[in-house]
């Protein structure tokens, strides 16, 4: 059998494995990345193998596999690799051919600036104004990207693999900033995207045809976008010759000597004239993303119920797709990753029709359409929509009966134990109305459990099998929810007509907490501390020396997504703080005694610490947080001058930036007899610093 390797990375070298493939040719495929992977047909005959390769792992791979042609399909951009296969191949004997897609000899790019390179763009934009679409892939971002100002400008359209994705990120790209879709793309795609981000540079590869270059300069020319083109490079054809799609075939057919076919198949032109007016309209197959509502049918809505009567195929969980037509066939599936090969598989069959995929309550309220819908979003062939249905927070707000629009949302339901009561409890004790969603029997009673402790006086309502024949909507207090034996559905309501306050900032008075021996960093510098850390919601915060646990405290208060890392030697102090935390109902705080940084082994990775107390260990601490994460925020409070001094002196080990150094001396007014004497507290340093790893 003949043997041929192909060193891929264009659609031409994806197309080519595929016609030799059916002509009965073995063919080993090399691509670069996973993605590279995905996109190939999978045969018998064919063998993907991904990674980057040097010349000495090309040689390795020829010694194993003993190629009869060695075909070099990777992009025109990718010199280096060109250079490295040729190299590889020296006094080998084994044939060698390119494959190329050619451009048009009269390309004329009209009112577009054509440019040698990257940096050369880098330099026009740099002198102009507005948003940049770079449409040039991940493997030259780091040109675009090392200028801010720039990097600030661009939005990225990239391969949808994780290569690609990584390579944004670390780019220092935001989510925002990439659009991840595999093309080319029509004109009036392009110019949606053009549209919705703005853009008014576009920069894109000498590419030709297949990459989808026309299509971008022809939509940017109407909307009056500036284009600049990177000129594909200048290539030494030496004693090798360049074959386009329509010319390999017969050059391999005198190098491998045999006969090789067309791959036959429908053309996109002609594809089309086979469609129906309702495919033109749809695509392939139509996807009706459906709500049912709670369960029972008279909940569906009449669009709902359409698009399942309309329906070829249903996909959903084994009890959602029971009551539906027994005549369509049926797929017990309710994950992306079960439901998308399905579907591949069925238009790999082309087969044509509607899908209806069914989803518990409401489309967009905790419910698997979301991950759905952006998958199924890079699969040609399909047109989607999302048909919402009537979600259980509202249907059992109106069973209670009382509004919904000012109650916060939890779910129990796949969601880590430790996390979710650690933020229900939060919610409850400071929200008046909270709408939660369960796994079943066992989060109730546990729930039950929880407000029994810290809020007993407070109702919950609660929803059982809305919508069945065995539907009940109960009203008890936490203590009977661990009466509760019915196993089922069960959604509900926390209502407290008695919620703590919260405040939007640092605001506990030192009376709140309980106190002993333990020092306790006092109500105004605790409160002006914990604003210089400039908390974020979800932020992972050390307090290193933690004392009373005042500190701790009033960070946890801020947000239920905050966690606290609350580290002291000394055991009163340790237990003084779990006490606080535990008189406030904060979950969110794990204590620990030891000395640090020895005893912050274990810890998460922080973005924040505030260090009250060292214990002469200044220097072990801030280098222990540094190599934690050398980008994090710290905030620490000096009593004495000799910490002061140990803190300057650490300071000039690590490059640091945003350095605050404040003295507070507090004095607070006393009662003595009808006068009142302003007593003054202990002066305090306050310093306040961002690490930083540039």
């Amino acid at each position: 059998m003949k043997n041929v390797l192909i060193f891929s990375g264009t659609t031409e070298g994806r197309r080519l494995a595929e016609t030799l493939v059916k002509n009965g040719i073995f063919c080993h495929v090399c691509v670069a990345t996973e993605y590279g992977v995905q996109v190939m047909e999978s045969s018998e005959l064919m063998q993907v193998h991904m990674g980057r390769l040097d010349v000495d792992a090309m040689k390795e791979l020829y010694a194993d596999i003993r190629p009869d042609v060695v075909i070099d399909a990777t992009h025109p951009f990718a010199k280096i690799v060109s250079e490295n296969i040729r190299e590889s191949l020296q006094n080998r004997g084994i044939p060698y051919v390119r494959l190329e897609r050619r451009l048009d000899a009269e390309e004329d790019f009209g009112k577009e600036e054509v440019f040698a390179d990257s940096q050369a763009v880098c330099q026009a934009l740099l002198a102009r104004q507005g948003n940049i679409l770079l449409t040039t892939g991940s493997k030259e971002l780091h040109i675009f990207c090392r200028d801010e100002r720039l990097r600030k400008r661009l939005i990225v359209r990239v391969l949808p693999g994780m290569e690609s994705l990584s390579l944004c990120y670390e780019n220092g790209l935001e989510g925002n900033q990439i659009i991840a879709m595999q093309g080319p793309f029509s004109e009036e795609i392009n110019t949606a995207i053009y549209r919705q981000y703005d853009i008014r540079h576009m920069v894109t590869k000498e590419s030709g045809s297949i990459g989808g270059m026309e299509e971008k300069l022809s939509a940017a020319r109407k909307m009056g976008i500036r284009s600049y083109v990177i000129a594909r490079p200048k290539t030494d054809t030496g004693n090798w010759q360049i074959y386009d799609e329509k010319e390999i075939l017969a050059a391999l057919e005198d190098l491998l000597g045999c006969r090789l076919q067309a791959d036959d198949g429908l053309t996109e032109e002609n594809e089309a004239e086979v469609l129906s007016e309702a495919d033109k309209a749809y695509g392939q197959m139509h996807v009706a993303l459906v709500g049912i509502g709670m369960g029972a049918e008279d909940y569906l809505t009449c669009r709902g119920k359409g698009a399942i009567l309309n329906a070829d195929y249903i996909f959903g969980a084994s009890r959602i797709i029971e009551p539906f037509s027994a005549g369509v066939e049926k797929y017990p599936y309710y994950l992306a990753a079960d439901i998308v090969p399905k579907i591949k598989e069925l238009l790999a069959e082309k087969k044509r029709g509607n899908i209806a995929i069914l989803f518990s309550g409401d489309t967009g309220f905790y419910s698997g359409c979301k991950k759905l819908y952006e998958a199924l979003q890079n699969i040609e062939g399909l047109s989607v929509e999302i048909i919402p249905g009537i979600s259980s927070l509202v249907y059992l707000a109106s069973k209670i009966p009382t509004s919904w629009e000012d109650a916060k949302i939890i779910s129990t339901h796949g969601v880590a134990e430790d996390k979710w009561i650690s933020r229900l409890l939060w919610i409850g004790l400071h929200e008046k109305k909270v709408f939660f969603l369960t796994s079943g029997l066992e989060d109730v009673r546990k729930i039950g459990s929880l407000f029994m402790r810290y809020a007993p006086q407070l109702k919950i309502y609660l929803g059982y099998q809305l919508s069945y024949a065995e539907e009940d909507v109960l009203c008890l207090t936490p203590r009977e929810c661990l009466l509760l034996e019915k196993e089922g559905l069960y959604v509900g309501m926390l209502y407290n007509d008695m919620p703590q306050t919260i405040y939007s900032g640092a605001g506990l008075s030192d009376e709140w907490m309980l106190r002993t021996k333990v020092p306790m960093t006092k109500e105004e510098i605790r409160h002006l501390s914990v604003a210089k850390l400039r908390l974020t919601p979800e932020a992972v915060c050390y307090d290193i020396g933690c004392g009373s646990g005042s500190i701790s405290v009033e960070m946890a208060m801020l947000s239920p997504g905050i966690r606290v890392y609350a580290i002291d030697s000394v055991e009163e102090a340790v237990a003084l703080t779990r006490k606080n935390s535990d008189r406030f109902g904060l979950k969110n705080v794990q204590v620990v005694q030891g000395m640090a940084p020895e005893g912050m082994e274990n810890f998460p990775e922080p973005t924040h610490a505030f260090i009250g107390g060292s214990r002469g260990n200044m220097a072990a601490i801030l280098k222990n947080l540094y190599a934690k994460n050398p980008s994090m925020r710290v905030v620490i409070n000096a009593i004495s001058l000799e910490t002061l001094s140990e803190i300057m002196g650490c300071l000039k080990t690590w490059k640091v930036t945003d350095l605050d150094i404040t003295q507070v001396q507090i004095s607070k007014a006393k009662t003595l007899g009808d006068y009142h004497m302003m007593m003054g507290q202990n002066p305090v340093t306050i310093v306040s610093f961002q690490f930083t790893s540039n």
